[in-house]
């Protein structure tokens, strides 16, 4: 039930290292206050983490987290790692959208995600668990071509990669050895064995508040650079991606998820037959994609306050087909970039970790040692085609030193959509 209109209403959204600035935004739109609050609390805190969000069109930064949350008629959490409190403001009766403690650790602790799939007689690679870098280099030079995984209590350090040949790879390993420092030897690793050959990698987003929604996004994803999304029926999911997510829907819906969810999913032949590996949960707005289901959603603010009152709402799309194109800046790992950028199209540019400087009036993507990846460029249309016409667009709207882009995106995203076509998991 919306007790008030949206134009009446005080939203907060708690968003850690300003990666979801966009979606304040976009509720900004329709509601009369839209609170940001990233954390900044610590012994010897900087002003990259205090200007978060500081100055943008439309929200206002907020400072204290429970100062008046109970004056807020909806409360967001769009990231993952704050279940518990999430599940703690819903005792106390405040409307909250986000993960909550239980379905968290799907997406959290490999190894439990991976119980979690067997249990619900989910196809699972073998893998196994190996403690310390030392550990790891001896596995990889006895089995080449692994995929390692480190958990969520590194995620800061490294979270997926590929080895070929422990040689090839020895390099980047002794980095992470670096990085993980005293920690190095103590470190679980999950190493696993590779899908079989010729697969594609597909994924939907979902909302889920009681159930999930009557429509969702089907994805393929030119990891960190290309997306390309369509909005359909959740009936007509690919019948390898509905399966999966009937059968975690239980497990969903105990584990508190009243928010957005993101799947990967590894789609292989086997004996003739395609089947769906699930390989990693994100219980919470996918990067790309999440643009893509933002602006993509008509009616995006009553789903997600619905959504965080575990409730059902029929999802509205603007077209069928959406894309994103992404960009980025090396130098933007540790320096601060300034960005071109009109407000006009900030709907079509969706900047993260940024603020609006005071003094120059522009703005700044803020440096916080987590990668180089400045905006989300999305588009939408009656096909794909138009949707990656647009999103080109939209790339061409921003501009910042040392603008990188993925030149042949497009052309490597045909390739893999051909590939999902022949699996069954893409429509023909």
């Amino acid at each position: 039930m919306i007790e008030k209109p949206f134009s009446k209403q005080r939203w907060r959204i708690f968003d850690v290292g300003g990666l979801f600035i966009h979606v304040a935004q976009r509720i900004a739109q329709d509601v009369k206050i839209m609170e940001y609050f990233s954390p900044w609390e610590r012994g010897f805190p900087k002003p990259h983490d205090c200007a978060m969000g500081e100055g943008v069109p439309g929200i206002v930064r907020w400072d204290y987290f429970f100062e008046d949350i109970e004056n807020v008629d909806c409360v967001w959490f769009p990231d993952v790692g704050y279940g518990d409190l999430i599940d703690d403001l819903r005792k106390r009766g405040i409307r909250t959208g986000g993960c909550g403690q239980g379905a968290q650790e799907w997406e959290g602790d490999r190894f439990k995600f991976r119980e979690m799939l067997k249990a619900r007689g989910l196809p699972v690679m073998q893998y196994k668990p190996v403690e310390g870098i030392e550990e790891l280099v001896e596995y990889l030079k006895k089995h080449p071509d692994t995929w390692v995984k480190l958990n969520n209590d590194a995620r800061g350090v490294e979270e997926t990669f590929h080895v070929e040949t422990y040689k090839k790879s020895a390099t980047k390993i002794y980095k992470i050895a670096a990085k993980l420092d005293c920690f190095a030897e103590d470190q679980i690793i999950m190493v696993e064995k590779p899908r079989p050959d010729g697969g594609e990698e597909v994924g939907d987003e979902q909302f889920f508040g009681n159930d999930y929604l009557d429509n969702a996004l089907l994805g393929v994803e030119l990891k960190g650079c290309n997306y390309a999304g369509h909005f359909m029926p959740y009936d007509d999911l690919p019948p390898v991606v509905k399966h999966i997510d009937d059968v975690i829907r239980p497990g969903l819906k105990k584990g508190g998820l009243q928010g957005v969810r993101s799947t990967e999913i590894g789609a292989v032949k086997v004996d003739g037959k395609t089947v769906g590996y699930y390989s990693d949960a994100c219980q919470r707005f996918g990067r790309p994609s999440g643009g893509a289901l933002t602006r993509g959603t008509k009616n995006l603010t009553e789903v997600m306050y619905r959504v965080a009152g575990g409730e059902d709402v029929k999802l509205e799309y603007v077209a069928p087909y959406a894309a994103e194109i992404v960009t980025w800046s090396n130098s933007a790992n540790d320096t601060a970039i300034p960005i071109k950028l009109k407000e006009k199209d900030m709907d079509r540019v969706l900047l993260g970790q940024f603020y609006k400087n005071k003094k120059d009036g522009m703005f700044y993507r803020i440096p916080m040692g987590d990668g180089g990846l400045i905006a989300e460029c999305v588009g939408f249309g009656k096909t794909l085609e138009e949707a990656q016409q647009q999103a080109t667009e939209s790339l061409a709207l921003v501009d910042f030193e040392g603008k990188e882009y993925e030149k042949d995106g497009w052309e490597q995203m045909d390739e893999k959509l051909d590939k999902a076509r022949k699996l069954g998991v893409w429509p023909k």
